[in-house]
């Protein structure tokens, strides 16, 4: 049986007090290029959990701000500083706890001004054009699921009978998820996702202590046709991975009510339609992962809700109108990574963004439509180690207090259109 482990609080909280417990970081990533839907494996967002001495680590393997190995506890991830900024990520044919990581030689970042309406095959998740000098700040707390969530509210141990219908009921959604997503052309499933087995012992679930399905996690496993709506009816769920396969339609507004949720990772797939509003109900949420996908409509504002989260993008998509202003109240000390880059955004970057005084790393570049001048205000980021500002219709000058924040900055811009004296002028080119 797959079951869950607890971190405990003096770990989760490690990065909030500035003491970066077992953090590693590389200092690379990939976020290169298009989409890819079907094709790679692993990512930014892709958190396996090991066990280490008793305690659970995490390993989050790439990174959009960098790629990222997260120890806990005495462990943790040992991937190689790469001498290239993308790095590629292979798969294992079967579960490992720790994805192999295998640098790419000679990757270029050439973000698209215009996002391609259909992902390609190579998997992007994360930029690196350069590679930092140093660690920037990244989050320590990505957790695993907890122990004992039981949703209906009522003390562990034998399953009450409202329990009981719950849990009988969890095995009938999980097939429904198989067969709506092509189960049986699975790159893998051992051949569990059967009805005379423990929906807990099948590929690719980990369930609490009570039995209830808390992790669903099957990136670049040859997933196709649609997230079905039943997926929220699974209450417990706290990491959802389906990055990296060839599913298409929208994502079901429904996944909106998994209140538990901490991971949502949708990333290199085919998706569609507009992002729903009701994710911003997803209060513990810490990564969300859309990037590379076929997005349209506007970005809707009440993802302004979202207080816990970590890192953010999308990456690479279709989507268009204003930057929302919301997004300056979203997770002000928390959130360290924010990619809205290769979309079709109009108007102007809003100055409230330099309200998110943990921000490392903010990626504009891509979007033609984006237009005026940078704002002054974002010299009070103190914590930017990276600013994408390429591939727009920005005019002006980088403000002086951008360049002068301490340690070191790398910045891209359209050197033609905007003066500065701390970018490279070479990004897209």
């Amino acid at each position: 049986m797959n079951v869950s482990y607890t971190l405990n609080d003096d770990v989760l909280n490690a990065g909030e007090e500035g003491d970066n417990v077992g953090l590693v970081e590389e200092g690379a990533g990939d976020r290169a290029g298009g989409g890819g839907g079907g094709g790679g494996g692993g990512g930014w967002f892709m958190a396996n959990k090991k066990l280490i001495g008793g305690v659970v680590g995490i390993l989050a393997v790439g990174g959009a701000a960098a790629g990222i190995a997260v120890g806990l506890s005495g462990g943790g991830g040992d991937d190689d500083e790469p001498t290239s900024p993308a790095p590629s990520l292979i798969p294992s044919p079967s579960p490992s706890l720790i994805p192999s990581l295998t640098p790419s030689v000679s990757p270029t970042h050439s973000p698209s001004v215009t996002p391609s309406s259909t992902p390609s095959s190579t998997p992007t998740v994360f930029p690196s054009m350069v590679p930092s000098s140093g660690p920037s700040l990244a989050p320590s707390d990505i957790p695993t699921a907890s122990p004992s969530s039981n949703p209906t509210g009522e003390p562990s141990g034998a399953p009450s009978m409202s329990a009981a219908i719950l849990l009988a009921e969890q095995k009938n959604i999980m097939l429904t998820f198989f067969e709506a997503t092509g189960g049986d052309s699975w790159t893998e499933r051992n051949l569990t996702w059967t009805e005379d087995s423990s929906e807990c012992d099948w590929f690719g679930v980990t369930c609490d202590n009570d039995l209830f399905v808390t992790q669903l996690e099957l990136p670049s496993n040859g997933l196709t046709g649609t997230i079905p709506e039943d997926l929220a009816l699974l209450r417990s769920l706290q990491l959802i991975d389906l990055s990296s396969n060839a599913l298409t339609g929208s994502v079901p507004e429904s996944i909106g009510k998994l209140t538990p949720l901490r991971q949502l990772l949708l990333y290199n797939n085919y998706l569609n339609s507009s992002i729903p509003s009701e994710l911003g109900q997803l209060e513990s949420l810490l990564l969300f992962g859309l990037h590379n996908n076929i997005f349209t409509s506007t970005l809707p504002t009440e993802v302004g809700n979202l207080d816990n989260l970590v890192r953010f993008s999308v990456f690479n998509n279709s989507l268009s109108g204003p930057i929302p202003s919301e997004l300056g109240t979203m997770s002000q000390e928390r959130l360290v990574y924010l990619d809205l880059g290769s979309n079709l955004f109009t108007g102007s970057i809003p100055s409230i963004l330099s309200e998110l005084s943990a921000l490392t790393e903010l990626y504009l570049d891509g979007n033609e439509y984006l237009s005026g001048t940078i704002p002054d205000s974002f010299g009070d980021l103190s914590s930017l180690s990276r600013i994408f500002l390429n591939g727009t219709a920005l005019t002006g000058e980088m403000p002086d207090n951008v360049c002068s924040i301490s340690g070191t900055i790398y910045a891209t811009v359209d050197c033609d259109e905007v003066s500065c004296d701390c970018c490279d002028c070479s990004a897209g080119v």
